[in-house]
């Protein structure tokens, strides 16, 4: 199926905000069947299974003039289109979604989030990060008035911590990634997968920071978890090899990051498919990884003098920080041995401006 299919939907929904819903239990009833399905397709990581169902959903929905059950399509294939890397189709469908929630006397909070959470990871892979995190702040901000919505809390929490890396913020990452992973263990205990998602974030966040030591034993307890709830076969298990393999790599174990790495490409492919983003993205992990394997001491780059201050200044001297932040950067750096401080800095250069975190956010919420 071609994207542009579902992304005519958001185009027809122009057209439905000031329609009074018509009553047909059936064809409702097959709506939400096309809905549930498609959701666990994607779910399940068949695109193309869910793209054919929603487009199916849509269809129905409008048929009903039903804005609620258009919104929740126009989501879902948005999410679709996410998968695909069709951005713009993306965006055009969620923000189609917001306008039929804002036409609702009452506002789907549901539906509402998965927009505003998908329309975030449109900006990280657009590598607008800024609009990204308003997104998250924004609904953080509306979930923190309802008791009852605590794992959504720690999702957005989550998703926000990735993105507070991207932007280089470190100890802000830190501080959400804690707090998300303290949600899930409350909510499904400290051998769920939703926890270890969290604690894969905050190995992200503290490899980030410098914290080598502290980011391997959370990416290894994510592993572990990993391997008891879902295999050492499963998507999620590679994501987090991918997270090893980045702190391998900053560690200066290059041989053996690039062996994680590619047994995290070959599993993202396996579970996902050889063109789904997650797959791309490992990808170019991995050819990260070789690129500052085969060259950490380029010429036409600084490299390590006794104190390791060019590559201190290279990495943190573009900053405006505080003296403490400062302080606490330098005594993470001097902990670094010289070729953990060239595999940082060479990390460092092939991700300024470049890609989004590495696993983006999900809209999906757990089961």
């Amino acid at each position: 199926m071609s994207t542009r299919t579902i992304a005519i939907a958001a185009a027809l929904a122009a057209g439905m905000l000031n329609f009074s819903p018509r009553a047909s239990f059936g064809q409702e009833a097959l709506a939400e069947a096309f809905l549930e399905s498609a959701e666990s397709a994607l779910h399940a990581g068949n695109t193309a299974k869910a793209a054919r169902l929603y487009a199916a959903a849509l269809g129905e929905a409008y048929s009903l003039e039903s804005t609620y059950l258009t919104a929740r399509a126009l989501v879902g294939a948005a999410m679709v289109h996410v998968e695909l890397g069709a951005w713009e189709e993306a965006e055009q469908n969620v923000r189609a979604a917001l306008a039929l929630c804002e036409a609702l006397d009452e506002m789907p909070r549901e539906e509402r989030e998965a927009a505003l959470n998908c329309l975030a990871i449109v900006y990280c892979d657009r590598g607008q990060f800024e609009q990204a995190e308003a997104c998250y702040v924004k609904l953080l901000g509306e979930l923190e008035s309802d008791d009852d919505v605590d794992i959504a809390r720690g999702i957005v929490a989550n998703d926000l911590a990735l993105v507070k890396i991207a932007l280089d913020e470190p100890d802000a990452a830190i501080e959400l990634a804690h707090a998300a992973a303290q949600i899930m263990e409350e909510n499904y205990g400290e051998t769920s997968a939703h926890y270890a998602q969290c604690l894969d974030t905050l190995a992200q966040a503290l490899a980030a920071n410098g914290n080598l030591d502290e980011a391997r034993h959370a990416i290894q307890q994510s592993l572990k978890i990993c391997a008891a709830d879902s295999g050492e076969e499963s998507a999620q298990y590679g994501a987090s090899l991918l997270t090893l393999a980045k702190v391998q790599g900053l560690a200066g174990e290059h041989a053996t990051a690039e062996r994680t790495a590619e047994r995290s490409v070959e599993l993202q492919e396996k579970t996902r498919g050889a063109t789904s983003r997650m797959t791309d993205l490992a990808r170019q992990e991995l050819e990260a990884l070789r690129d500052a394997r085969s060259a950490p001491g380029d010429a036409g780059h600084p490299t390590a003098d006794d104190g390791g201050e060019a590559l201190f200044v290279e990495m943190f001297g573009r900053h405006d920080l505080s003296p403490d932040l400062l302080r606490q950067r330098r005594e993470s750096w001097d902990r670094l041995t010289p070729d953990q401080r060239r595999a940082a800095a060479e990390m460092f250069r092939r991700s300024i401006g470049a890609r989004p975190p590495s696993r983006a956010p999900t809209a999906s919420r757990p089961k």
